[in-house]
């Protein structure tokens, strides 16, 4: 009794703790689409309401060229050359994307490619199939362990 126990409180745990890291990953961008200095606001504006429209999205976010020189000042405050280097000028507007579901990802990638005013897309594919992977391994033994020990 003293072990089934023991190892149904540890599935338990690691399935909750598991859940905890899929839904903060989850919260992230996975998906950050970097725009061409040709691109305008239209544009911009144009490719989040299709994103928007496709109810596949938690969150698309606009980010100026100004607000990402805050993020990169905030991000290397304590290297003073980097600093002085950079200009909102050469900093890319951006919209940072979150899906429902990672698994949405796979069709919000080809509609964001679509656009001709996009110059980079990081989606880190590997790293959310990966995470889905072993969420899904971990619920999967957990129960196969839950079960077996109440069997």
């Amino acid at each position: 009794m003293f072990l089934t126990f023991l190892l149904g409180g540890f599935v338990v745990l690691t399935t909750t703790a598991s859940a905890f890291v899929l839904r903060y990953f989850e919260s992230k961008p996975q998906i950050t689409v970097f725009f061409n200095e040709k691109a305008g606001k239209p544009e911009i504006d144009a490719l989040q309401k299709i994103l928007e429209d496709t109810k596949l999205t938690s969150s698309v976010t606009y980010v100026s060229k100004e607000q990402a020189l805050e993020i990169y000042k905030e991000q290397n405050k304590k290297d003073p050359l980097l600093l002085e280097m950079v200009t909102a000028s050469i900093l890319p507007a951006s919209l940072e994307i979150s899906a429902i579901d990672p698994k949405d990802l796979k069709v919000l990638e080809p509609i964001i490619r679509k656009s001709e005013s996009i110059e980079d897309v990081v989606y880190q594919k590997d790293v959310v199939d990966s995470l889905i992977a072993w969420t899904n391994a971990i619920r999967v033994i957990g129960g196969s362990l839950a079960g077996l020990l109440s069997l």
